[in-house]
């Protein structure tokens, strides 16, 4: 049985229930499941949590460990949130920055911590910090189990309030998706966590093996994952299975068969894609609820660098353009956002430098990927 759930584990319990289990052991026997994407959103959230417990010294010192366009991009996204009406910014207001909450106890005890919780006569707002480069990866606010998991810690075992607002904030993009409950609201997303909670609670030896497997910092101590391996034939590299080498001969008869291997993965991905544009539908995965196809999309091609850096000095300086000598897209708006350029007049400076026909837009390559059906 798992004896504690934690917020962030309820989207990936509702698919696998075993996975909550193995998070539950991996943390009670202090097992690292970490990532550097994972490290950056930690980097973020402890910058954000000194801006608002602390004030700007105290983060700007924090914020010297970090790269110069992640500061940048901090900085922009604080003006932002000052600037927006997510939370009341009054005096009167109590500001909390990563608290533990409870939202059930029992049999199981429910928990998590709230990146930021506002308290203000009988309302209170909940703040989640999300650094996420591919907003898509995450479930519509409205189906999201942990964002309702704080709003119920916060109405029942923090403050006794009526009307709680949760923001889930796309830190990279200076959005937020929202959700607002009430009393009767409130009631109604604790009864769905208490039912969704007890069966993972009585399902913990349960695992679903499915798309939702690649964004699982379980899966290298997960029995059902790994056993896929007996499916697959790897003979060619015997004997080695994983792990470190034992002797010389395992480390060159590993090389020699890896090519082998690769070519046949390479393959075997085309053969898929065949597959798929031959059937004109994607793959669907039942046990993730996602789709396997074709991703279209488009993106800017530098057409005149001499353009695209001429006008840049004007926006600018000419030092400050020079940064930006190898003139991508990505390294024009680093400098832009050096400059202080706020991110609307940025927007429109690529937008300029597109009608002028010195980047334009071209269609790329569409990407195979796993999609959230629709």
């Amino acid at each position: 049985m798992i004896p504690r759930i934690r917020a962030s584990m309820l989207n990936s319990g509702r698919l696998c229930p075993g996975a909550v289990a193995l998070e539950a052991e991996a943390t009670e026997k202090g097992i690292e499941t970490s990532s550097v994407y994972a490290d950056i959103g930690t980097d973020g959230h402890r910058w954000l949590e000194l801006m608002i417990s602390e004030g700007r010294e105290s983060a700007e010192a924090f914020g010297e460990k970090l790269t110069e366009d992640f500061r940048l991009t901090l900085e922009e996204f604080w003006a932002w949130f000052e600037g927006s009406d997510l939370v009341p910014f009054t005096a009167e207001a109590e500001y909390l920055t990563e608290r533990s909450i409870r939202w059930a106890e029992g049999d199981f005890e429910g928990t998590g911590t709230a990146d930021l919780l506002v308290f203000l006569g009988g309302e209170a707002w909940v703040i989640d910090w999300k650094f996420y480069n591919d907003p898509s990866m995450l479930p519509p606010v409205h189906e999201d189990m942990q964002m309702y998991a704080y709003a119920v810690g916060a109405a029942k075992f923090y403050h006794n309030v009526e009307k709680v607002t949760v923001h889930r904030v796309l830190c990279y993009f200076n959005k937020a998706d929202t959700l607002e409950l009430e009393s009767d609201t409130i009631k109604m997303a604790e009864e769905a966590l208490l039912e969704l909670s007890g069966t993972i609670h009585e399902g913990c030896d349960e695992f679903n093996v499915g798309a939702q497997c690649q964004m699982c910092f379980q899966r290298s101590r997960c029995e059902s994952w790994l056993s896929q391996q007996e499916a697959i034939d790897t003979k060619a590299m015997a004997p080695y299975t994983g792990g470190e080498f034992s002797e010389e001969a395992q480390v060159l008869r590993f090389l020699l068969a890896a090519p082998v291997i690769e070519h046949l993965l390479k393959e075997g991905k085309e053969a898929a894609k065949a597959f798929v544009n031959n059937s004109g539908k994607a793959l669907i995965d039942l046990t993730s609820g996602k789709a396997w196809g074709p991703k279209t999309s488009s993106r800017d091609y530098i057409t005149d660098a001499a353009g695209c850096l001429g006008e840049l000095v004007r926006k600018t300086s000419q030092d400050e353009a020079l940064r930006a000598a190898k003139t991508s897209k990505s390294a024009m708006e680093s400098v832009l956002k050096a400059a202080n350029v706020p991110a609307k007049d940025r927007l429109g400076f690529i937008n300029g430098l597109r009608d002028r026909g010195y980047i334009e837009k071209r269609e790329a390559d569409p990407r195979y990927e796993w999609r959230k059906l629709k």
